[in-house]
């Protein structure tokens, strides 16, 4: 498998585990047992916990900016905007729910000011 996806696959993993157990509540062991890899195998795509913690809340919170965005832009109202705005969280949330709720409870675990900054 390739590395990216494999990335990708732990970042999905992840989210599902944070947004149910949270940060503190969610080992990388839990996670590298999701992924179907050990845990020493996990450290090869990601430096630890924190790191993929962080790389979910920020990859999600990116997402939903540009979702946004992309339903803002025809937008001219206030009103039109405020239900752009809406149903660009609906959509968000009704595809990506974990990586949704990962990143809105994630948010206020993260520790790093220069991560939570970006």
């Amino acid at each position: 498998m390739h590395d990216t996806t494999r990335s990708a696959e732990i970042l999905r993993e992840a989210a599902k585990l944070f947004a149910v157990k949270g940060y503190d509540g969610t080992s990388v062991q839990d996670i590298a047992r999701a992924v179907g890899i050990s845990k020493a195998s996990l450290y090869h795509f990601f430096a630890d916990k924190s790191q993929i913690h962080s790389t979910v809340v920020i990859l999600a919170l990116s997402r939903l900016i540009e979702l946004v965005q992309e339903k803002l832009k025809s937008r001219q109202t206030a009103s039109d905007k405020v239900e752009g705005f809406a149903r660009a969280h609906a959509q968000y949330i009704s595809e990506h729910k974990p990586l949704y709720f990962a990143a809105a409870l994630g948010y206020h675990e993260l520790n790093d000011p220069e991560v939570k900054a970006s």
